[in-house]
């Protein structure tokens, strides 16, 4: 019971600091892309830091996503991201597994919902694991703490987070670029564009659920 007691109270500390400290105003778009950009040559190594550290303890990154397109362009930028996340991701999912996976299971062996998720990741987890990804009904942090909890393996959590996160980080990241270029002076058409990506991908979920729903019972998804 220690162990996943550990767990609620950091998360619980993660965000008693983030709300109630000058931690929120040191970390503003501004103020972290104003010491990113004073790093220099060392701004992708800090970028990739302060990724992981924020997805590892739970704080949300996607602001960090659209920082990397203004610094350092939408491909590289969503390189950086992608790369960042991925390695907060698997220190979030791997604090879970240590801390609570066992408790979880035993406390919640017999709860339906758990069985079943065990059962569709035995089936198949590294689709399981990428459709959620693709499809995020529940925030990024949020399962990665879920997927420790579980049976999936670590080597398809993180190929299915890989692949899953391109669209949504190619998207976030060409907003920062965009956006960066209309402050310049140039054009606002990107910032659209990437909004307007932004807007179908958020449609992903309702489409995906309504194409399910067509297929004939039996089939997995």
């Amino acid at each position: 019971m220690v162990k996943p007691l550990l767990l609620v109270l950091s998360f619980v500390g993660v965000l008693v600091v983030y709300q109630f400290t000058p931690l929120s105003q040191w970390l503003s778009r501004e103020a972290i892309t104003a010491t990113l950009a004073g790093l220099g040559v060392w701004a992708p190594l800090g970028y990739l830091v302060l990724k992981a550290i924020f997805t590892a303890v739970g704080v949300p990154a996607s602001l960090l996503t659209v920082v990397s397109g203004a610094l350092f362009g939408a491909m590289l930028g969503a390189v950086y991201s992608i790369i960042g996340a991925t390695v907060g991701a698997m220190g979030a999912f791997l604090i879970a597994r240590y801390l609570a996976r066992d408790w979880a299971q035993s406390k919640f062996a017999a709860n339906g919902r758990l069985a079943s998720l065990n059962q569709g990741l035995e089936r198949n987890a590294l689709w399981f694991v990428l459709s959620t990804r693709l499809t995020p009904l529940l925030p990024f942090n949020v399962l990665n703490t879920l997927f420790g909890l579980t049976r999936v393996s670590l080597k398809d959590f993180t190929l299915g987070t890989v692949v899953g996160i391109i669209p949504g980080t190619l998207a976030y990241t060409w907003l920062g670029a965009s956006g960066q270029e209309a402050f310049a002076g140039g054009s606002k058409w990107g910032v659209f564009g990437a909004l307007v990506a932004l807007a179908l991908l958020s449609l992903l979920p309702v489409l995906l659920a309504s194409k399910k729903q067509t297929v004939p019972q039996g089939g997995d998804f």
